[in-house]
């Protein structure tokens, strides 16, 4: 009893106090917060620096929570008979608990028009009256273990939001919904844009909306984690045993449930159906079809990956980061199957040739499925391998994967590759190739990049084949030398023989001299040098004049007539030649000035003469100097 009392007023005292909002004096040196705002207040005549108070009421203690804005009294009461917690006006308010089970109720009046945060409270059930304007805002974990009751809204509404990615579990007693209607109660006006959110109904009621023999309507998922699960008979979202479901939308967010009543739509009228996307754990958005975002705070409660969205009857595209994933309508049977999109491979060229092309194999064929290959994006085959190709052609080469049951099929990767030139348009074997027999290889000059494999080899007289290589070291990159013939893949080069026509050597020929002497005319009684513009040649052997010999010589200058002169010339080799000229003598007329004339044997016995007086000179000039020594 003294207990009771003592509760009591402690009761008392909390709504004085909320209801007689006063300012408490602060002395400057009782000070502890830098930050604290101040005011000037008038108190008993006298000006104070005052705190300013944040909110209407001290702690404002209600029951097993702590209730923060309005006044107590006025805005919200405490009933500790009922353990009941009641709101009267519209504000904002926060109710913050501890997480352990009480058994206050919390019941919000129809003419409410406002917000309400819950904290980490543990209470027996929210009651919202069908009139009232309510914005429920969840922060922590919370649990409601009679539900969430809005009986037959009306004029309200209750909307369920969470900006912290808060928990709210909501479970109904039998017959009773989760969030919505009690029993034989709707469940109207109802719209969940946050949170994570599971509502569980009792037997023949659902998780979000009605009670038993009731209908759910107005009920709209626009966010947030939602887990809704009807009791018995009842359906996940909309109407309990022997009730159905309106106008009930899926507009974002993921919602997993049993059932809905009827089907839902999407807010503009369309039907939406369940995409479930496995594989998506702590993934807090998806885009669909480029444009429309599903947004949740994380994964469901009991940590189920999937992100469960409802969609148009029709194929969707969803992703998620680097993930893609299909959603497959099936008209048939109004369901979705969901695969994710195999990644687009990297595309790698294995290996070129003139006319063919290898690509390198696609891996992870055991996960995404069967690889395939196209050099037009049209055509596709299993093999990585593509011939008859045009040499020194570029070409786009693509691959993709097949796709198996949890794959789609991938778009195609692709690379651009230019096939190799074929090697046998490079390679010009020399020709028209000669020598002459002794000479050596290295004398030969080979073009087009041949060269001898032995270079030291004298040549022989005829037809002759030597080896020769092509280097093809610096020429592999752009050209295919597979094909050709004579190629050596380790050694890099080609290698053929070529035909050298050796000419031999022969005996030199030698040619006769030549004499040049012109015919002459002269006069009676002149002199005649027989060997005057008299020369001789020979190829071989060059100038040969001071051989020449006149064999013949028939001119007698003392009378006129026609003479001739032959002169003999013979080569080191003993070639002779013989030329015969003709010498004129004229009879001299009057006024030509008479010389003495000399014969042919008067000049050779003078020209004898003279020499026998040269020598004797010579002897004498040597007893000389031997006398005189």
């Amino acid at each position: 009893m003294k207990k009771n009392a003592e509760k009591l007023v402690a009761a008392i005292v909390v709504t004085t106090i909320g209801l007689s909002p006063v300012s408490y004096p602060v002395h400057a040196q009782e000070e502890t917060e830098a930050n604290v705002p101040r005011t000037m207040e008038h108190v008993n005549g006298q000006e104070l620096l005052c705190n300013v108070r944040t909110d209407t009421t001290a702690e404002n203690n209600a029951g097993d929570f702590n209730v923060t804005g309005g006044t107590s009294g006025t805005d919200w009461t405490y009933d500790s008979a009922d353990r009941e917690l009641t709101f009267l006006t519209g504000g904002t308010y926060t109710v913050t608990g501890d997480g352990q089970e009480s058994p206050d109720r919390i019941v919000v009046a129809g003419a409410f028009d406002g917000t309400i945060v819950i904290r980490n409270i543990n209470a027996r059930e929210i009651h919202v009256e069908g009139t009232a304007t309510l914005l429920l805002m969840i922060d922590g974990e919370n649990t409601l273990r009679a539900g969430l009751r809005f009986d037959t809204a009306t004029t309200g509404s209750l909307t369920i939001d969470s900006d912290t990615g808060g928990k709210l579990t909501a479970i109904g007693e039998i017959y009773e919904s989760g969030i919505g209607g009690g029993s034989w109660q709707e469940g109207n006006n109802i719209t969940i844009q946050g949170g994570i959110i599971t509502a569980i109904g009792g037997s023949n009621a659902s998780g979000i909306g009605s009670g038993t023999n009731a209908n759910g309507r107005n009920i709209t998922i626009s966010g947030g984690e939602v887990i809704a699960t009807g009791g018995i008979n009842g359906a996940g979202i909309g109407g309990g045993l022997d009730g159905g479901g309106s106008n009930i939308a899926v507009v974002d967010g993921s919602l997993k449930t049993s059932s809905i009543s009827g089907v839902p739509t999407d807010g503009n009228g369309n039907n939406v159906y369940l995409a479930k996307v496995d594989a998506l754990s702590g993934v807090n958005s998806v885009t669909v079809d480029q444009d429309q975002i599903f947004t949740r705070a994380g994964n469901h409660p009991e940590e189920d990956g999937a992100f469960y969205l409802y969609l148009t009857g029709e194929d969707h595209l969803i992703t998620t980061g680097d993930q893609i994933f299909l959603a497959e309508w099936d008209e048939e049977t109004s369901t979705f199957t969901v695969r994710e999109k195999a990644p687009a491979p990297n595309v790698t060229i294995r290996s070129k040739t003139a006319a063919g092309i290898t690509v390198e194999p696609l891996t992870d064929t055991d996960r995404y499925g069967e690889a395939e290959y196209s050099m037009d994006g049209n055509t596709w085959q299993t093999s990585n391998v593509f011939t008859e190709l045009e040499a020194g052609t570029e070409y786009i080469v693509y691959a993709r994967y097949k796709g198996n049951d949890a794959y789609v099929r991938s778009d195609a990767g692709s690379t651009t590759v230019t096939t190799m030139k074929d090697g046998n348009l490079l390679i010009a074997e020399p020709d028209g190739l000669t020598g002459k027999e002794g000479q050596t290889l290295s004398e030969i000059t080979l073009s087009g990049g041949w060269t001898w494999n032995d270079e030291t080899i004298a040549l022989a007289a005829g037809t002759q084949t030597y080896p020769a290589r092509f280097d093809t070291a610096d020429l592999e990159v752009a050209y295919d030398f597979t094909n050709v013939d004579g190629y050596d893949p380790d050694g890099h080069f080609v290698e053929r023989v070529l035909t050298v026509e050796v000419a031999p050597v022969a005996t030199p020929e030698n040619n006769a001299p030549t004499i040049e002497a012109d015919d002459r005319t002269i006069t009676v009684g002149d002199r005649f040098d027989a060997m005057s513009g008299v020369s001789a040649s020979d190829v071989e052997d060059g100038d040969l004049s001071n051989q020449i010999q006149v064999i013949r010589n028939t001119v007698d200058t003392s009378k006129a007539g026609e003479y001739e002169v032959t002169y003999s010339v013979t080569d080191a080799q003993g070639a002779t030649a013989e030329k015969t000229i003709k010498v004129t003598v004229r009879t001299k007329t009057t006024g030509d000035t008479k010389d003495p004339v000399v014969t042919g044997a008067q000049t050779n016995a003078v020209m004898w003469f003279g020499t026998l007086i040269a020598a004797a000179a010579a002897i004498a000039s040597t007893r000389f100097r031997k006398h005189r020594s």
